[in-house]
């Protein structure tokens, strides 16, 4: 027509149209679609804060109370009484353990 080709689609279903959403204009659309993303990115950023704050504050506390300062926690851990309660098969053999070893168990 005119010179031009004519562009022709099939016509959508009635029902895949959301008949509320006719009367917004592709600007207004646009709009909304930045607000929409706006308030994501947002919520993204506080969570990133929240998160980065949380770890940081963890690793102070980490660093604070140095698990190798700990002669306690070494105990358990790194050879003594822990390593042979994770060797022993049964509670009697926890318990024969414990005993030798002079802790936790007291007649």
């Amino acid at each position: 027509m005119l010179g031009e080709e004519i562009d022709v689609q099939e016509a959508s279903e009635p029902t895949d149209i959301i008949w509320e959403n006719r009367h917004f204009t592709p600007r207004q659309r646009n709009i909304k679609r930045v607000i929409v993303w706006s308030v994501i990115v947002f919520m993204l950023f506080i969570s990133f804060c929240i998160i980065f704050t949380c770890k940081k504050s963890g690793d102070e506390l980490k660093n604070r109370y140095n698990k190798k300062d700990c002669a306690d926690y070494n105990y358990f851990t790194e050879g003594g009484l822990g390593k042979k309660i994770a060797n022993a098969t049964a509670y009697k053999s926890w318990y024969k353990i414990a005993k030798e070893e002079n802790s936790f168990i007291r007649e």
